[in-house]
């Protein structure tokens, strides 16, 4: 007969194997969380990540740049990458007035580095719509 020692052990044991062996989900090797944008906005720069798989969505940002004159300039870089969606994806800009600035429509990989001079934009929009795929877009004020 096993004493309770032993019981006690043999429970302790198996408990703490079971525990010990289960994992959560596995992380992601590119650093980003499906559907979850990641975002910087601060005085002289705005920055979106967001890797996608099937997702609709509509973000808005108003930027948080400061001391902007008409001798400013802002660079943009925008990177869409392993699209696989039959859908477009909208991103809007617009001045302080809600006036359109620019706009992108993507259907597609993409890649594209533009200069503002004319008009500052004070919000972005972003719009998908069972999008699929990874959109990098930056503004920096020069």
């Amino acid at each position: 007969m096993m004493s309770n020692f032993w019981k006690t052990m043999r429970f302790s044991i198996v408990v703490f194997s079971f525990f010990y062996g289960c994992v959560g989900p596995p992380e992601p090797d590119h650093g980003l969380i499906e559907n979850k944008s990641v975002v910087v906005n601060d005085v002289s720069a705005f920055s979106f990540l967001m890797r996608n798989d099937r997702h609709t969505f509509e973000e808005e940002y108003n930027f948080n740049f400061s001391n902007i004159n008409p001798n400013n300039t802002l660079t943009s870089s925008l990177i869409i990458s392993e699209y696989a969606g039959k859908d477009t994806l909208f991103i809007n800009l617009y001045d302080d007035n809600d006036q359109s600035v620019y706009n992108y429509a993507i259907n597609g990989n993409y890649s594209k580095i533009d200069n503002f001079s004319l008009k500052i934009p004070h919000k972005i929009i972003f719009r998908g719509n069972n999008f699929s795929g990874t959109i990098d877009y930056s503004l920096i004020v020069q």
